[in-house]
């Protein structure tokens, strides 16, 4: 599920892998008022072999002047995509993830989907898929103005959806890509398992201050 924009709401979600971003995406999409022309496009795009989104620039030359947007886009690269003004104006959030959780559930679904026989530490030491580079730019700014947690993923969704003003229906909200054991992903850990998150990911583990 690729990055969202939405000109209806006014927000922009991105959309850090092995966040619950799927089912947030999938929850907003209910509430997207594009036209039926557009989702034909995006359909079509996603269907046929492109990984790209289509994010129409504007209420009428979009259709016309079409910007195209990578799945999971980092809001540096979209921010120089869509222009800074354009940018500018949209409410911009994201969820973030405790590394090591989130790196159990990254190998989990690259096992599942690749049928591969690497093990947790080979993926761990070819991995790496920094939380906090895809928010900010290139001098360390943070470019979302608000970053919910997945650990606190009710409250900080709802607080969501009320600066965007859609409903929160917890029965509609469904656990998309969800991967198994990550409940208990403390003991998939080794201490060198435990080191190599620990020291790849000591930016995000220290700014959003994750403990093991």
């Amino acid at each position: 599920m690729p990055t969202l924009i939405s000109n209806r709401k006014n927000y922009i979600f991105i959309h850090i892998p092995k966040c619950a971003g799927t089912s947030i995406a999938k929850y907003l999409n209910k509430y997207d008022n594009d036209s039926i022309s557009i989702k034909l496009f995006n359909y079509i795009t996603r269907r046929f072999g492109s990984k790209k989104n289509i994010f129409f620039h504007g209420p009428f030359l979009s259709f016309f002047n079409p910007k195209f947007i990578n799945d999971h886009e980092t809001a540096y690269n979209l921010k120089k995509i869509i222009g800074e003004k354009e940018f500018e104006r949209y409410f911009k959030f994201c969820f973030v993830r405790n590394p090591w959780a989130r790196s159990l559930s990254r190998y989990n679904y690259y096992i599942y989907h690749s049928k591969s026989k690497i093990t947790f530490k080979e993926f761990l030491n070819k991995d790496f898929q920094p939380q906090l580079k895809r928010i900010s730019d290139n001098s360390g700014n943070i470019l979302v103005d608000f970053i919910g947690s997945f650990e606190n993923f009710d409250k900080d969704f709802q607080k969501i959806l009320n600066i965007i003003k859609i409903d929160y229906k917890k029965e509609n909200l469904m656990h998309i890509n969800k991967t198994k054991f990550i409940d208990d992903y403390k003991k998939y850990y080794d201490e060198e398992c435990f080191q190599i998150v620990d020291k790849k990911y000591a930016e995000d583990i220290k700014y959003f201050d994750y403990k093991f």
